[in-house]
């Protein structure tokens, strides 16, 4: 534009009379602190004659936390301790009182004992119950007598089932001790016989000790008995008997698909696995069973639709791949969307992520069982339902270089049953764009470029400058070899992600959220790519999110990857009148995108499907590999 001529300067009003500079207020007294809540007051408990429960410090109200010590006490002022329930009607008041009034409870094993001999020692050296070794005595008494006062719909009195950690105690010098989680002390709500069962008396998560190690870091820390140790063991002992499929309620017909199910499985594990490890490579038709899933959810669900939908521009290249899915789907019986959905779990796992163990509580399984209709399935939030084909906006270049696309991409994909601004109660919107943009990121990292990908961009410098990524792997030449190999390519690959990730020179409009470091999306390329590598910087849209609650999203915390799969194949995209109206969606397209099944698919429920048992199984690994004729 060309310039202004300068304004005259306004003449400057005249000073004021000097005043003397007033004092600055005196600082605000810091506010009293939480008032102590009275626990411990009343107990008769005492260890080794030296340490009285009742002596420990009392907890500020701030610092007790309610998911433990729910509905336990008030000290009244006229003396009696009284005990009450807060809205919780599992929880044994009774219990709760007796065990910690009454109940050496600490002495009953080798750990907790080794954990009151060394509060004794420092209570002795000190005279102090401030010490760290004195309250972890203290708060242990509080944490285990919680514990064995919750109570369960489901009796597991006579549950056998338990596993066994060796636990290094805090504070001790070295000394480790087996420590036992009984199916006891779980809280189960469940009826269904074979589920039942296998809650009680069956040691499922022994193939998988790593379901059962990594909770002990919630007992290695402060209070080696947190609640919430139990409740992942007990947490990790249903969701693995749950997704049993002989341990869930389910009609005649679907015996029948479970077997068909997992003899496709069978076939994907041995077109993706090598037997010797040390041999895995991340094959072609790992890289596209990972894509597929991830473009099968794009359209509305989970379902097999992908293979009507092959002629769409972002479909490239899976056309092979489709047409294994649908023989193998033939040939099983198994329908299509199971098969996808197996096979991008499968895919991830093969090419290093270690999919299984990236987060301590969530573990994908399928839900096998899905509607299958033989056409497209297309979203309206992101297609043009004329042809099917991707809205502009979505482009890969525009995504990648533009926080605004980024954000609407994910909240049209998400559309099944996360916020969108204004949904919140801060106004900003959800979309489980952190779980999403993590789910991107791992999967690009093990994938690669086929052909440059150009548009526009809307990055620094010029936003309609046209640009194009190069092709190429994310990272690396595809060459890594061995399943160590594999998952150390992996990790490096997503760090070298979020070092070029965000432009941090820049800060969005609005700025940023939270505690993260201001940024803005680049032009849509990586400045570290090397030269045999793509450039796309796929992930690049998640910086400086202008409606999103956190504002930028930085990847790599793979165990977000974990969580967003748990919903993507689970959950199809649902549209509400709400939302209708408020994406200016016509109302035919209102309702649910989930197919329902046809006259030819027999089994009415959707099963879950775990797949590390599946394949653990020795009836499993005793199959042969199905062969068509």
């Amino acid at each position: 534009l060309p310039s202004s001529p300068p304004s005259p300067p306004s003449p400057l009003p005249p000073s004021p009379p000097s005043q003397p500079t007033p004092s600055p207020p005196p600082p605000s007294p810091p506010p009293p602190s939480p008032p102590p809540v009275a626990i411990y007051s009343a107990s008769l408990v005492t260890y080794d004659g030296t340490l009285h429960i009742a002596e420990c410090e009392e907890l500020p109200s701030d610092h007790v936390d309610m998911q433990i010590v729910r509905g336990v006490h008030e000290a009244h002022a006229n003396g009696e301790d009284e005990y009450r329930a807060i809205d919780n009607s599992n929880y044994d008041v009774a219990a709760f009182r007796d065990c910690l009034l009454q109940q050496p409870i600490m002495s009953e094993q080798d750990y907790t004992r080794r954990v009151v001999e060394i509060g004794v020692a420092e209570l002795q050296a000190t005279g102090s119950y401030s010490g760290a070794q004195v309250k972890l005595v203290c708060e242990s008494q509080l944490q285990i007598c919680r514990a064995h006062a919750m109570q369960s719909s489901l009796d597991m009195n006579d549950a056998t089932a338990a596993y066994t950690v060796s636990l290094a105690v805090p504070g001790d010098s070295g000394a480790r001790f087996d420590y036992s989680f009984s199916m006891k002390h779980c809280v189960f709500s469940d009826n269904f016989g074979p589920l039942v069962e296998c809650l009680r008396h069956e040691t499922v998560l022994d193939n998988f000790p790593r379901f059962y190690t990594d909770p002990t870091g919630k007992i290695n820390g402060r209070n080696p008995h947190y609640r919430g140790a139990f409740s992942s063991m007990c947490g990790a002992q249903h969701q693995l008997c749950s997704t049993i499929p002989e341990n869930q309620p389910h009609s005649d017909g679907c015996g029948e698909l479970v077997g068909n199910c997992r003899v496709a499985l069978k076939h994907m594990q041995a077109m993706m696995f090598r037997i010797d490890l040390d041999e895995q490579v991340c094959n072609n038709f790992a890289l596209k069973s990972v894509r597929g899933f991830f473009h099968d959810h794009m359209s509305a669900d989970i379902d097999g639709s992908i293979l009507f939908e092959l002629h769409q521009e972002y479909n490239v290249g899976l056309c092979q791949w489709s047409k294994y899915i649908n023989a193998l789907s033939d040939a099983t019986e198994c329908d299509p969307g199971s098969i996808i959905a197996m096979a991008g779990e499968l895919g991830l796992e093969a090419c290093g992520m270690d999919l299984w163990n990236v987060d301590t509580e969530a573990k994908p399984h399928v839900n096998i069982g899905r509607g299958y209709q033989c056409k497209p399935n297309y979203s309206p939030r992101f297609h043009n339902m004329t042809t099917g084909e991707r809205l502009p906006q979505f482009d890969d270049m525009h995504v990648a270089s533009s926080a605004n696309a980024t954000e609407s991409h994910w909240y049209a994909l998400n559309g099944h049953a996360f916020a969108e601004p204004g949904d919140r109660h801060d106004e900003f919107g959800d979309g489980e764009i952190e779980y999403s943009g993590e789910a991107t990121a791992s999967s690009h990292v093990i994938g690669r470029v086929t052909c440059p990908v150009t548009g526009k961009h809307d990055g620094p410098g010029n936003p309609h400058e046209p640009k194009s990524a190069r092709a190429g792997f994310f990272h690396g030449d595809g060459m890594t070899k061995g399943m160590a190999n594999l998952r150390r390519h992996f990790r490096d690959g997503l760090s070298k992600f979020a070092v070029a990730q965000c432009n941090d020179t820049v800060l969005s409009p609005g700025g940023e959220r939270g505690n993260l470091q201001p940024s803005a999306p680049t032009d849509g390329r990586r400045s570290n790519a090397a030269s045999n590598e793509t450039d796309l910087n796929a992930i690049g849209g998640l910086c400086g999110m202008p409606t999103h609650f956190l504002g930028s999203v930085r990847v790599g915390s793979p165990h977000r990857t974990a969580r967003w799969i748990i919903n993507a194949q689970r959950l199809a995209l649902h549209i509400s009148r709400d939302k209708a109206a408020r994406n200016d969606i016509p109302p035919e397209f209102v309702g649910s995108y989930r197919w329902s099944k046809t006259e030819h698919q027999l089994c009415d429920e959707h099963l879950k499907f775990f797949l590390p048992y599946e394949m653990n199984r020795l009836e499993f690994k005793a199959m042969a590999v199905p062969h068509t004729p």
